[in-house]
């Protein structure tokens, strides 16, 4: 994944911009804010916190607020390099044709 967003998903190294990306999910949709706290589980005081800068979420957060939308969130590995990588790709179906493009790729 290159830099905060690419086309796969959202680099959480970028904490800010994958947070930016569920508020922005959430106004989309119309969710009020309450509902994303009841359905998410995390509260509102921490979502504030965390759209103001004032705190960065823990990944089990992050994951839970994500899910709430509808995302998975999985581990990418980089290429070449065997360090892994997290990013959020938004539903099963393009975790799919990203396996179909890799695995066509490899068969060149």
């Amino acid at each position: 994944m290159i830099g905060p967003k690419s086309s796969e998903g959202y680099d959480l190294t970028y904490q800010r911009a994958a947070m930016a990306a569920l508020v922005a999910e959430r106004k989309r949709i119309g969710m009020p804010i309450l509902d994303m706290e009841e359905k998410s589980g995390v509260s509102m005081n921490s979502l504030y916190a965390w759209q103001s800068g004032v705190r960065e979420p823990t990944l089990g957060c992050l994951v839970a607020v994500a899910q709430t939308f509808g995302f998975d969130v999985v581990m990418v590995r980089k290429s070449p390099t065997n360090t892994p990588d997290c990013g959020i790709l938004p539903t099963a179906s393009e975790r799919a044709r990203l396996q179909l493009a890799s695995n066509s790729r490899g068969k060149k």
